[in-house]
């Protein structure tokens, strides 16, 4: 079950993306690397997901990403 969108910000840190995708921050890790999940945007020397973005995905099936 989804989290309710309109308390999350829309940059999303490693912890609340994997939370959000109902996965271990280790897991998402891992799938960032392998291209399962899609990338996250570089900010600095920050990462962060796009929750539109994630919610998409999930709603197309989770597929794996291409490139």
């Amino acid at each position: 079950m989804q989290p309710d969108t309109k308390l999350l910000p829309r940059l999303l840190t490693a912890k609340e993306a994997a939370k959000f995708c109902g996965i271990s921050t280790r897991t998402l890790w891992r799938w960032v690397s392998g291209r399962r999940i899609i990338q996250p945007l570089h900010i600095g020397e920050t990462r962060r997901w796009d929750r539109a973005a994630l919610e998409q995905w999930i709603e197309s099936g989770c597929p794996k990403v291409e490139g």
